[in-house]
């Protein structure tokens, strides 16, 4: 082929292969379909690279579809070839897709492995966009592990990053599109950058409480959005603006904004977007108690989620079914599906997040010592703060985050309050101090912690309406206090002071503990200074209170998954117990203990089959008691039942152990025997059988005789089903009953 007409050919394929990346996000079935075609045509050209952009194309394509495995084997095998053609830059838009699925299965160390790979490139190609976007990539994979602290500082870098490329942008823009001869993605991502940066700003604003800077910030989002019509991302986004505002309590927005996601992913034939709007929609309705479709929803998330592995999107499933069947009032299927939850965050938390926070702090500290100017000022790139507020936020934040991961982890309510009141000493004013559980059921509250001026008093409890207990207020009415100056203030909220005692206390802030508008306990702050409180602290005794309420939640539910395992294991018990003594009221006979008919007519039918597979006879002895009916008419039913014990009883030791004697009537009997190599061995036994009833029984001291008729029929000469078998062994036995009882006959045809 000539050299012209092979680039051009390259060139348009090119061309193609831009449509096709571009067609991903937004209509991945049919860029499947088109990938396809441009693979084969690369392979015809022998163009490498083209081939691995094709299967970098088809691996975005799947993930949007939730198609991890063909998602996962693509985009592997598109960086061994970026590899071995040493195509820098191509490989590290590989190893964000990479970064992006592994995140989406639970993966984190290696998502952070895979960023981490793209700021290396980044960095030795010295590409700021680049290294923007692995920035943005490390610090959403952080966000995902919440990590929140960290992943803001690599957030903060990307912003500054973006803000250099803001100055230049219209003139470098020229240059961020794919040349003629091979082809780049970049020309979008300086606008698709701007947009998910705000995206992840709203989602760490979004995991620390904060709803109103989270929805600011998501807005901004869908506004970039509109520019460079990312439809991956608007989805994402209009997901978070939904959280956000039920958060807020704004629960008919939520809905609308989840809606039109929903229909706007389905039209996209978003797959994987749809499962983790699912459960949000599942959610929604848990709260407004409609818990049917909730399970329903949330059956379709775990049935995809368990088909691709998606181990986070499992994980929150299960714990929002076995939520919605407590709530239904299902404690089995509940706790069914809590087990899986916790399965499923074994598989995800643990050694995993931890491997992925230190892997992040190694790498923070490498960018601390090649950037230590910038990067200790610790500021965001403009985002309507200052740099002031935002290095206290972070201090702030990280100190919440530390105590939400120590008291979320913990079940003993006595080291919450301490690790709560000895992380806040570290920053606000905490001469006084109390942590109060809210005690409903018995019209108590109940406090954990207590401290005033600096002095640990002992546990105590008040009632739930006392008129002189701030705790007490905040409880009942759900709402937060504070107080600059008590002696002026608290006549709005209690009749004395009384807990004070020694009336230093002279400002504080009393928090409630809420989770689904049910208090479950209160914290506060105290000092012996006037206005010693700002706006700043009430939101972090907020953030923190929201971290107490998971953990005293945790507590309770640990306490009734405790309590719930008791009784099924208690009923369970309970249940085989029954079992075991209905299975044996119905298989035996309820006076002599041996097998009934039933039991008899399985056991007949296993011997059968089993002597036909090993070629060995079977013997069906039908008795019936010779001279029984007179000891019943004269000394009643009650002595003849002890009789038939005493028969039973000599029977059964006439057999072998492996032969089965049971009684089929009033003073009937029969015996299966089984394995049997001759027909002389069945004489053997009838006659024992037979002499059984030589000694007689003694009924009140006089001797009474009995004797048995036996009726025996083959297998197989007689039959080869067992009611036949028994049906002439009766016959048999008839026989000798009018001949001259006492004795046996064998099934004679007629």
């Amino acid at each position: 082929m000539e050299h012209n007409i092979y680039t051009e050919l390259v060139q348009e394929l090119n061309k193609e292969l831009e449509i096709a990346w571009k067609l991903s996000s937004a209509h991945p079935i049919l860029a499947i379909e088109k990938v396809e075609t441009l693979f084969h045509r690369a392979e015809e050209l022998q163009y490498q690279k083209g081939k691995a952009w094709a299967l970098l194309i088809k691996s975005r394509s799947a993930f949007m579809m939730s198609n991890m495995e063909l998602a996962n084997s693509s985009v592997n095998k598109a960086i061994s070839m970026f590899q071995k053609d040493n195509e820098i830059s191509s490989l590290a838009e590989a190893f964000l897709i990479k970064s992006a699925i592994s995140l989406k299965q639970g993966s984190l160390d290696k998502a952070l492995n895979a960023a981490t790979k793209t700021l290396e490139i980044a960095k030795s190609c010295n590409d700021i966009l680049l290294e923007a976007r692995a920035e943005n990539g490390l610090g959403e994979v952080l966000l995902k592990a919440g990590a929140v602290h960290e992943s803001l500082e690599y957030l903060m870098q990307a912003s500054s990053y973006l803000k250099k490329l803001e100055n230049n942008f219209k003139q470098e823009s020229s240059d961020i599109v794919f040349s003629e001869d091979e082809y780049s993605p970049a020309d979008d991502e300086i606008l698709n950058l701007h947009a998910r940066l705000f995206y992840n700003l709203g989602n760490a604003f979004l995991s620390i409480g904060e709803t109103n800077n989270a929805i600011e910030h998501f807005e901004l989002a869908l506004e970039s959005t509109e520019q460079n019509q990312d439809n991956t991302l608007e989805l994402l986004i209009y997901k978070g603006l939904s959280i956000a505002y039920r958060r807020n309590g704004n629960r008919s927005k939520a809905q609308d904004l989840l809606f039109h996601a929903i229909e706007f992913a389905q039209t996209l034939q978003q797959d994987l977007m749809l499962l983790e709007l699912y459960l949000e929609q599942a959610l929604i309705l848990i709260e407004a108690d409609i818990y049917p479709e909730a399970i329903e929803t949330l059956s379709r998330v775990i049935a995809e989620g368990e088909k691709n592995r998606l181990l986070p999107l499992l994980s929150e499933a299960y714990r929002l079914r076995s939520l919605a069947y407590e709530l239904m009032g299902d404690a089995a299927a509940a706790l069914e599906d809590y087990k899986q939850f916790h399965k499923n965050q074994e598989a995800i938390s643990g050694e995993q997040i931890a491997q992925s926070k230190r892997d992040a702090e190694i790498i923070f500290e490498l960018e601390r010592s090649k950037n230590e100017a910038e990067i200790y000022r610790l500021r965001i790139v403009e985002l309507r703060q200052h740099k002031e507020e935002l290095e206290q936020s972070n201090k702030r934040l990280h100190a919440v985050m530390e105590i939400g991961r120590v008291v979320t982890a913990s079940l003993d309510l006595q080291e919450i309050a301490r690790t709560v009141y000895e992380s806040l000493s570290m920053l606000i004013d905490v001469s006084g101090f109390s942590l109060a559980q809210n005690d409903e059921a018995h019209n108590q509250i109940h406090f954990i912690l207590f401290i005033e001026a600096g002095k640990l008093h002992e546990p105590f409890t008040i009632t739930a309406d006392s008129k002189e207990s701030f705790a007490a207020y905040v409880i009942k009415n759900k709402e937060l206090i504070k107080l600059d100056n008590i002696e002026l203030e608290y006549k709005k909220y209690v009749e004395h002071v009384s807990l004070f005692g020694d009336r230093k206390t002279k400002s504080l802030i009393f928090a409630p503990f809420l989770i689904g508008g049910k208090v479950l306990g209160a914290i506060s702050v105290q000092s012996m200074k006037e206005r010693a409180y700002t706006d700043e602290d009430v939101e972090l005794l907020r953030l923190v209170s929201n971290y107490i309420a998971i953990a005293l939640e945790n507590s309770q539910n640990h306490a009734e998954l405790l309590r719930l395992n008791e009784a099924l294991r208690a009923e369970k018990e309970a249940l085989e117990q029954l079992t075991k003594k209905v299975s044996r009221l119905a298989n035996h006979d309820g006076l002599t203990g041996l097998p009934n008919r039933l039991l008899l007519g399985e056991l007949l039918d296993k011997a059968i089959l089993r002597a036909a597979r090993h070629e060995t006879m079977v013997a069906v002895f039908f008795l019936d008691l010779d001279n029984f009916k007179p000891i019943n008419d004269r000394f009643g039913h009650h002595t003849g039942d002890l009789v038939l014990i005493e028969v039973a009883h000599r029977f059964k030791n006439a057999l072998r152990a492996m032969d089965v004697i049971a009684r089929v009537g009033g003073d009937e009997f029969v015996a299966l025997l089984t394995d049997l190599q001759d027909f002389e061995s069945s004489i053997v036994v009838a006659e024992k059988l037979l002499n059984t009833l030589n000694d007689p029984i003694y009924i009140e001291n006089m001797p009474c005789n009995l004797g048995v008729s036996i009726g025996i029929a083959l297998f197989p000469k007689d039959g080869k089903q067992g009611d036949d078998l028994l049906r002439k062994a009766d016959e048999a036995m008839y026989e000798i009953k009018r001949k001259n009882k006492n004795g046996y006959a064998f099934y004679q045809k007629k």
